[in-house]
């Protein structure tokens, strides 16, 4: 095992995630993915000329549509719950993080807001209590997918963390100060045989990187976490928000079934706009012409002139499965909006 190992759950959820990601993002990011969630059609993977099937698979995607209900429910998820105030009592002093409680500055009512949001897209969000360089605490936010491993062991009667292995983004050493290249780095918070909390930083080779400098000028590699009085904690200062309790394992997502609807509906709407198009452009056919000959144009001012005995004429769908597409497409979105309405019905348990 290797610092990169991945905890079996957070396996199962990441291509979830991926989706809800997308999703809430909308039309456009699902359809950048293009095969992963609109497969190509099996007549399409027949044909040979692979510049001709990308063109015509290129078409089949544009013509698809993917309804973009999820981003709109979040956003009125969010604001729903942005009509109730949420209630903080800090003793004094803690009363700086009311208006700067995060890594990136915002107080704790907008952290509150944030999670919510992530919770009911990801059902899941990792928040991490440190102290700067003044010894003033913050929350530090990391997202679902940065949470890659954890274990937990029994302590006092109670299941606790015992590690915990969260990925970060550095720029890279040596870049100029215009590119965003980047590489993952690892934090690893994790107890020590003597039931104390310590911090690491490792590279994807699990060597050991810089936390900063000692009061002697020298590296330091490992830390300790310290309450207010400068014992090392016995736990570890994380909280993963669920959508159904604050332990570590993976939560339901709330909109899961309403993504999963909408992804349906949209490879259903694929087939349907394909075969209204084709419907309304039937494929023109001459028989006993030279192919040389033949005409080039089609359309409604376009004249053809027919050697003696020749024929013409257009093969047409009949659209027999058209209205069945478009009933089955229907039925989706309303599984989609029914899957929503629960979420943000406040009567039952899904909107807790």
């Amino acid at each position: 095992m290797t610092v990169k190992t991945e905890h079996f759950e957070y396996s199962q959820a990441k291509p979830i995630w991926e989706l809800m990601r997308l999703s809430a993002k909308g039309q456009a990011a699902i359809k950048r993915k293009q095969e992963q969630y609109l497969p190509i059609p099996n007549g399409l993977m027949q044909i040979t000329n692979v510049p001709m099937r990308n063109k015509m698979y290129e078409a089949y995607l544009m013509r698809s549509e993917y309804p973009n209900i999820v981003q709109d429910s979040i956003k009125t998820a969010v604001g729903l719950i942005g009509k109730q105030e949420p209630e903080i009592d800090l003793p004094p002093q803690l009363g700086d993080m009311l208006e700067n409680a995060t890594a990136d500055g915002f107080g704790l009512k907008q952290l509150f807001y944030r999670v919510c949001a992530d919770v009911v897209l990801l059902g899941r969000k990792v928040l991490l209590v440190d102290v700067d360089s003044n010894s003033r605490p913050y929350i530090a936010t990391y997202e679902p997918e940065n949470l890659i491993n954890w274990q937990t062991r029994l302590v006092d009667g109670r299941q606790d963390l015992s590690l915990v292995v969260l990925t970060e983004q550095r720029k890279k050493d040596n870049q100029d100060r215009f590119t965003h290249e980047t590489e993952t780095v690892y934090r690893v918070l994790s107890l020590d045989e003597n039931g104390y909390c310590k911090s690491e930083l490792l590279n994807e080779q699990g060597l050991p990187l810089s936390l900063g400098m000692d009061e002697s000028g020298g590296e330091v590699y490992e830390a300790y976490y310290k309450d207010s009085v400068g014992n090392n904690l016995t736990y570890i200062p994380i909280v993963v928000t669920g959508s159904t309790d604050n332990t570590v394992d993976i939560d339901i997502i709330p909109l899961q079934a309403m993504a999963y609807a909408a992804l349906k509906y949209y490879q259903l709407s694929a087939d349907y706009f394909q075969e209204l198009h084709h419907t309304a452009h039937p494929q023109p056919y001459i028989i006993g012409m030279d192919e040389d000959v033949v005409p080039k144009i089609t359309g409604a001012y376009a004249t053809w002139t027919l050697p003696e005995n020749a024929s013409v004429g257009y093969l047409e769908i009949t659209g027999t499965g058209i209205e069945a597409k478009r009933q089955a497409m229907k039925d989706q979105r309303n599984i989609a909006n029914e899957s929503g309405a629960k979420v943000m019905d406040a009567s039952t348990q899904e909107s807790g």
